[in-house]
């Protein structure tokens, strides 16, 4: 008797367990990711938002729970918001709107988003001619660089951030970096031989 409550207990857990995984590991990611999509559309559709009603749209995005997908979801918005600030003549102004809304959801250990903070404040920076801007954006790469030292997107990130800010010091230095993992890279070569 007591062998077959056992198993009947361990069959019920089993199908909580796989309707709880089913639940958190595939509905609500997938709902999250409708949502986004949905956002994007009504944003996308020509209407004129608000920052306030821009703000609620996308917070509806990033406030849904899911235990899967936010990481994918910021990753996904900071990329189109990197397409959209890299446009020519974008607004000083939207673009730092649109930055600072966005780097509270970024997530510090993932090199991908880094690299987004990086980049969208380096563009920042060359708009806004800002020295605080480039500061943020050279951070946000050395957090990436301290995590993925010998990735290509940092390193060549970091030479063309320097590059850009004639810091000829650190130009070197990353160049000479570079120069040990593609020995072969004839730009670095000689940007790193002129200086």
């Amino acid at each position: 008797m007591f062998k077959i409550l056992l198993k009947q207990f361990a069959i019920i857990a089993l199908l909580i367990l796989a309707a709880l995984s089913s639940v958190f590991g595939a509905l609500l990611p997938w709902q999250k990711s409708t949502v986004y999509i949905d956002t994007l559309t009504a944003l996308q559709s020509g209407k004129s938002f608000t920052q306030d009603q821009f703000e609620s749209q996308m917070n509806g995005v990033f406030n849904f729970y899911s235990p899967i997908g936010q990481e994918e979801v910021v990753k996904f918005f900071s990329n189109d918001v990197l397409n959209i600030i890299t446009q020519e003549n974008f607004p000083v102004d939207a673009t730092r709107f649109l930055i600072t809304y966005t780097e509270p959801y970024l997530f510090q250990s993932n090199v991908r988003h880094l690299i987004f903070g990086a980049m969208a404040y380096e563009n920042l920076w060359l708009a806004s001619k800002s020295e605080n801007d480039y500061k943020k954006s050279e951070a946000y790469f050395l957090k990436a660089y301290a995590i993925g030292r010998n990735l290509p997107p940092v390193l060549y990130g970091m030479f063309d951030l320097y590059y850009r800010h004639n810091d000829k010091e650190n130009l070197k230095k990353i160049g000479l970096e570079i120069l040990s993992y593609w020995p072969d890279d004839a730009n670095v070569k000689n940007t790193v031989s002129s200086l």
